[in-house]
């Protein structure tokens, strides 16, 4: 269940990144229409790219989600706070990086090859 909590904290923070990055001039009240047209339409894009990745990058031994599951297990410590920590950490270049394989062609194997790594470099304790 940790996992699944860790996979949804790090496509949360996927999501939210064009949010995270004009932060400063939200909470200081500088935001122009142009901005927050650019922020919107980023997290549209993201958006798409949550539909969109899942379709490319899944194979037959090898689901999306699952993989990215996989990922998040392979980052457990089974201490609570510093998996939220790694999770924050590792996730969201996983998810990054499949958007950018969802484009290419072999999206399939490439991420298969990345969650292969995030299992050969797992923690083991």
């Amino acid at each position: 269940m940790f996992v699944r909590i860790n996979v949804a904290i790090g496509a949360i923070a996927v999501s939210l990144s064009p949010i995270f990055g004009y932060w400063s001039r939200i909470r200081a009240g500088q935001m122009e229409l142009g901005d927050w047209s650019i922020a919107l339409l980023a997290l549209l894009t993201i958006q798409v790219l949550f539909w969109y990745a899942p379709r490319r990058c899944s194979g037959d031994q090898l689901s999306y989600w699952r993989g990215v599951t996989v990922a998040a297990q392979c980052m457990r410590t089974h201490w609570v706070y510093f998996d939220v920590l790694l999770s924050l950490i590792t996730l969201p270049p996983l998810i990054v990086a499949s958007f950018v394989f969802a484009l290419s062609r072999d999206s399939a194997r490439r991420f298969h090859k990345l969650v292969h790594f995030y299992y050969v470099h797992r923690l083991q304790q």
